[in-house]
């Protein structure tokens, strides 16, 4: 993700994800106003209701691996 780029506001009802940081440095908000910023080597998951959007507010790209889990029907 370049820098200010972002992924607009979803939730991962039904597909839950895991994200790992390579680098970079990614900011994930919250829809109840919580922010978390994330480093290379952390992990975090986003699943349920809950709806999030992460952007990149530093000066270099951010990099990172993205797993969704989804369910066959």
């Amino acid at each position: 993700m370049a820098p200010g780029g972002h992924i607009g506001l979803h939730s991962h009802q039904g597909d839950p994800t895991i994200v790992y940081l390579l680098s970079g440095v990614l900011t994930n908000h919250h829809d109840d106003g919580t922010t978390e910023e994330l480093h290379p080597g952390q992990v975090f998951t986003e699943f349920g209701p809950r709806a999030h959007w992460v952007e990149n507010t530093g000066s270099t790209p951010v990099t990172f691996i993205v797993a969704n889990v989804h369910r066959r029907e």
